[in-house]
């Protein structure tokens, strides 16, 4: 799958769904370094390390399957990085974008707490 692409995220899930059924477990681990300072990146090259990394791992999200479907859903593992916490000189953009990835872990976290869904 490449996570950069944008039909092949939802065709690879598409595909589990059709050959499994379900998704019972979900794991987000895209990441690409894009490294130049703040004030050396384009508000392209910027707006591509958001979009990869973080908005790219919302559309693995089952909220598109049948219902009985996204109910086996149990476990969203967000592999993310001390770098979401921590910003090394260079890496602005991918700190940022995994610092996003942290915070909508918590959202998700809180969120589907009560479905029995536990985000890690």
């Amino acid at each position: 799958m490449d996570v950069c692409g944008d039909g092949s995220v939802q065709q690879a899930v598409d595909l589990v769904y059709q050959k499994a059924g379900t998704i019972d477990v979900l794991i987000n681990n895209a990441g690409l370094a894009y490294v130049a300072t703040v004030e050396d990146m384009t508000m392209e090259r910027l707006a591509t390390a958001v979009r990869d990394q973080f908005l790219r791992g919302r559309a693995c999200d089952p909220g598109g399957a049948p219902e009985n479907a996204r109910a086996a859903l149990r476990r969203i593992i967000m592999i993310s990085s001390v770098s979401g916490l921590v910003t090394p000189p260079t890496q602005g953009a991918y700190s940022a974008s995994k610092h996003a990835m942290e915070g909508l872990s918590n959202a998700l976290r809180h969120e589907l707490y009560p479905f029995e869904v536990k985000t890690i």
